[in-house]
């Protein structure tokens, strides 16, 4: 799938050396991505595969972002160069491997930066990909295909979600206002989700209460479900301990009650005050899962979007002295997935940080 100039090109994978004989100038190192198998370039290699993106398959950009992240997390490299790498994508428009790089993105945005680095890193996520809502748009021409649409919530969920760039949110609650009093062609269906969610998170007390008066008269599950999980993403700390309330109070569906909590401990404003509730009121937390193991799985699962060190030590203190006997190997995969997170934040914030002031003028 690609070729180089020189005459060997090295490619390391995590048990092996490998040397190419080649005579073009890139080569990737998991053709089609067919092969089970992590890749992981020389830097010069890298870089001159990253200068022929376009020659690429999807399913190969895909892998190169999943191969460079997964090397990130397994701490053999600086995550500086998978964010240069990342930036290569600018002009990408394959719905999947913005679906790949927007995860990735997403994942720094929440976990890994805070402060004055947060707003610097949003702002890359406005500059790498503004310009394709710009080309897009926001309405849906009549012959237009499925692939330009799903792009379109791609990059919407890169700008609105992680870069909460102002002029997309303005137009989000714009329509999203239309859309609660009865315009459903005011935003495209791929569109729905993240426009709800991200006019959410910024909303007032009206909207709250719009919502948590709205969600249980929907007849369509799919709209029900979304203005439901939205209470959770209010960020006003009064809105979010209102959020908080629905949860213990048995407002919010049993069926749904794993997928809130994991709204509101993903919530910058409720994580902690949500945390300290799940650990002194347990019994009512546990109440909320009927007895059904799964949900009692996801529950646990949802303590995953902790990110502090001493919050990692409350849940293996919390879960050592209170037992769930049927999710034990949900606590277990949790607080091992958790530790990873905990030591990657540690670790990579400052790269972050670092290589966001580097790319200041």
């Amino acid at each position: 799938a690609g070729v180089v100039h020189e005459k060997r090109l090295l490619l390391r994978e995590r048990t092996a050396t490998v040397e190419l004989d080649a005579t073009p100038e890139w080569v990737c190192g998991n053709a089609g991505s067919s092969g089970f198998y992590r890749v992981a370039y020389e830097p010069d290699a890298l870089e001159r595969l990253a200068r022929h993106l376009p020659a690429l398959a999807p399913s190969e950009r895909v892998s190169l972002l999943a191969d460079a992240w997964a090397r990130v997390r397994a701490g053999q490299e600086d995550i500086g160069r998978f964010l240069s790498l990342a930036a290569r994508f600018r002009d990408e428009h394959d719905d999947a491997v913005l679906d790949e790089l927007v995860g990735r993105l997403s994942y720094v945005e929440t976990r890994l930066v805070d402060g004055d680095a947060l707003d610097a890193f949003r702002a890359f996520v406005s500059e790498l990909l503004g310009h394709q809502l710009r080309e897009l748009g926001w309405d849906v021409a009549a012959d237009e295909k499925d692939a330009r649409r799903l792009r379109r919530g791609a990059v919407l969920r890169a700008l609105g979600g992680v870069a909460r760039q102002r002029d997309v949110v303005a137009e989000a609650h714009k329509r999203v206002t239309r859309l609660l009093a009865g315009d459903t062609a005011a935003l495209e269906p791929n569109l729905l989700d993240t426009s709800v969610a991200v006019v959410a998170r910024e909303g007032d007390a009206t909207l709250f209460d719009t919502l948590k008066e709205r969600f249980p008269k929907e007849t369509d599950p799919a709209t029900q479900r979304r203005y439901l999980m939205a209470l959770a993403a209010f960020e006003d700390p009064g809105l979010a301990a209102r959020a908080e309330e629905l949860f213990l109070t048995g407002v919010v569906p049993l069926q749904d009650s794993a997928g809130f909590a994991h709204g509101l401990l993903a919530n910058r404003t409720a994580r902690a005050p949500f945390w300290s509730t799940y650990q002194t009121r347990w019994p009512e937390v546990r109440a909320r899962t009927g007895g059904a193991p799964m949900l009692m799985r996801r529950v646990v699962e949802a303590t995953g979007n902790l990110r502090e060190r001493r919050q990692l030590e409350d849940a293996k203190a919390f879960f050592q002295s209170t037992p769930v006997p049927e999710a034990q190997q949900a606590v277990a995969q949790t607080l091992e997935r958790l530790s990873q997170d905990v030591a990657l934040r540690e670790r990579a914030s400052a790269e972050v940080a670092a290589w966001l002031k580097a790319r200041r003028p």
